[in-house]
């Protein structure tokens, strides 16, 4: 678990099986997945290299820059059925089982 973690998990509104949410924190977001800070950047959101990170949600980091936050997490969920090496994620490997290399 992250020690990042503020206790936003307000996830009542968003679909069973939804990795990140809204609310999450922008640092939460980052350390969950290494692809999350090149997604973040095309949209010009910069801010998870910054202090904000770690007090800021995903909503509250787009709502300045007028970004749709349910684009963006949209985005960040699709990263979740495509490995970093580019390939889909078969049922059987839903698990999150490390693949040798």
């Amino acid at each position: 678990m992250s020690k990042r973690k503020r206790g936003r998990d307000d996830k009542e509104d968003e679909p069973a099986g939804t990795r990140f949410h809204r609310d999450m924190l922008v640092a939460d977001a980052v350390d969950s997945d290494p692809r999350v800070q090149g997604v973040l950047l095309e949209y010009g959101l910069p801010c998870s290299e910054c202090i904000v990170a770690f007090h800021e949600s995903l909503a509250e980091g787009c709502g300045p820059l007028g970004l749709e936050v349910d684009e963006v997490v949209s985005r960040l969920n699709a990263l979740s059925s495509v490995r970093a090496s580019g390939q889909p994620v078969g049922p059987e490997d839903s698990s999150g089982g490390a693949a040798s290399g």
